[in-house]
């Protein structure tokens, strides 16, 4: 799915509050059934169709711009290209970027904080691969990845404003 698309979808027909669902089911591929169960109670289904969004905005692709939305704003989604040795070589959910010759796929992620491990900064996400994967389910994209060119632009949803201050954007 495109998720520029997505934030329009999301500003213009409403949304409910959501849990995260698990992309496996008891660590295999997730059933239909599974992937269909919602809450289509009359609480949520209202809340569903009275909620709107302001607007969504863009956000550049730089891990400074990333990391100032995540403060303001609570949360980015975006994409990025990827590959399997690039996602499985460091492990703990720190991903390099892809290398001549590595087959690459797109996928999509919601980064919610910026941090620095050991002086280096990272946008942190949570993965739909399961808990099971990376640092229980959260991964780490470093600056390497922006300045390469592999991260999409990223999308936040402008609501109400949010009070933050201006601490480091960094944990």
């Amino acid at each position: 799915a495109y998720v520029w698309k997505g934030a329009d979808c999301i500003k213009n027909v409403g949304v409910a509050t959501e849990g995260t669902n698990p992309s496996y089911e008891g660590g295999n591929a997730p059933s239909e059934a599974f992937m269909r169960n919602r809450d289509d109670s009359e609480g949520t289904l209202k809340e569903a169709a009275t909620y709107r969004a302001k607007d969504h905005a863009y956000v550049n692709p730089s891990i400074e711009d990333f990391a100032l939305a995540i403060q303001r704003q609570n949360g980015i989604v975006t994409g990025f290209t990827g590959s399997n040795q690039g996602v499985s070589e460091l492990g703990g959910g720190f991903i390099r970027p892809p290398q001549t010759g590595e087959t690459i796929w797109g996928h999509a992620i919601y980064c919610v904080g910026a941090i620095l491990i050991n002086g280096k900064k990272y946008i942190k996400f949570i993965n739909s691969w399961s808990a099971n994967w990376g640092d229980h389910g959260y991964g780490y994209i470093g600056e390497d990845y922006f300045t390469a060119g592999y991260i999409f632009n990223g999308i936040t949803l402008v609501d109400l404003p949010n009070n933050w201050n201006q601490k480091d954007m960094y944990e």
